[in-house]
């Protein structure tokens, strides 16, 4: 016997391949926006990380008494030098002194004298050296924690290591310096200022700052780096990254030691292989330049908000070391403190060098 049945209609079969497929399709699409997503975080992390200047400058504000500006800035010279390139410039005796570049082993020095006279020479290059005098045909560097001697073609060149831990030196007279140098051994290190006479041969403590917590002479050059600069019968020592500035007579004798308003932390340095780095959020630039006048010590700070065209300058009683007031005043083009690289003095006026270029700067 046979029975004849309706066919069952069993459910579609689901294709799971389709289903995997799609996924993956869906997928492939999401990744590269996601990839995309990520790498423009991280780039605009790295940017503000390592550009945004803003917030580090504003990390420990300054309050300030703002008086009317007694300074200004004045005309610009040299733009020539500076129509495609920054040159290294330095101020001695009326006299300016430009290095062009070098080119197989000699460096292409320029002269301005205290007549406007230009003068070319070749000398020796001397790779990170900074000019710290000049005596007839011989010139005097500070590189590699030496002084070093050298001159025209027919000159060679001779290193005078004064000290084992040299930071800075400059030059009082023809045989006198005052030397910011490491003293001390092992857990005594710590850094002087010191008197020195060429023919002697003996550093003289002239002021001993206070022992630190770093362990090695590279740590204190990067820690306390800094800039000498004599003005109107006095030395000032302004340190980049450590908010002080240390004040010093023509012959070297100490005077004052000025804490600047940026109470800023001292340096944090790292290691990382064979290099010894700033750390990034824990070290701060303070000082860039200082001068005395008429009792008063004038500070550029970089604790400032970035402003596009306006300087500012902090005053500091002298002979107590106490903040007094602050001006800010134009600066025509110059930049301002975030750009500042050092003060030169050439004909008996005070210049200030900027990254744009070279301006007088002027008092009312």
């Amino acid at each position: 016997m046979s029975y004849i049945t309706e066919p069952i209609a069993l459910p579609t079969k689901r294709n799971n391949q389709h289903v995997l497929t799609m996924m993956k399709f869906r997928v492939k699409e999401v990744v590269p926006f996601v990839v995309i997503l990520l790498a423009a975080f991280a780039i605009l992390w790295v940017y503000f990380y390592f550009t945004d200047q803003r917030n580090e400058a504003l990390a420990y504000p300054i309050e300030r008494v703002f008086k009317q500006s007694k300074f200004r800035i004045g005309d610009e010279i040299l733009k020539e030098y500076f129509a495609t390139s920054h040159p290294a410039i330095y101020a001695l005796d009326n006299a300016l002194y430009i290095n062009r570049g070098h080119e197989k082993g000699q460096a292409h020095w320029t002269e301005i004298d205290a007549q406007g006279r230009v003068s070319d020479y070749g000398l020796d290059y001397l790779e990170g050296a900074s000019l710290r005098s000049r005596q007839g045909d011989r010139f005097f560097f500070f590189a590699n924690n030496g002084y070093i001697e050298t001159g025209f073609h027919r000159f060679g060149v001779r290193t005078f290591y004064l000290v084992d831990s040299l930071i800075d030196l400059v030059c009082l007279s023809r045989n006198e310096k005052l030397l910011l140098e490491q003293v001390g051994k092992e857990q005594e290190c710590h850094l002087r200022f010191s008197y020195r006479h060429d023919e002697e041969g003996v550093s003289v403590p002239v002021r001993d700052l206070p022992h630190d917590s770093y362990a090695t002479y590279l740590e204190r050059v990067m820690a306390y780096d800094g800039a000498f600069f004599a003005y109107g019968g006095y030395i000032t020592y302004s340190s980049f990254h450590t908010p002080y500035v240390w004040v010093f007579s023509a012959d070297g004798k100490y005077i004052q030691t000025v804490t600047t308003r940026d109470s800023v932390p001292m340096p944090t340095l790292m290691h990382y292989k064979n290099a010894t780095l700033y750390e990034r959020g824990k070290t701060f630039n303070t000082n860039a330049a200082s001068f005395v006048k008429d009792g008063k010590l004038f500070v550029f700070s970089q604790r400032v908000e970035m402003l596009d065209n306006e300087f500012v300058l902090d005053a500091y009683n002298l002979k107590t070391g106490q903040y007094v007031e602050s001006y800010r005043f134009p600066a025509r083009g110059a930049g301002n403190n975030l750009d500042i690289y050092s003060l030169l003095l050439y004909n008996d006026t005070l210049y200030l060098e900027s990254e744009v270029g070279v301006f007088a700067l002027l008092e009312e």
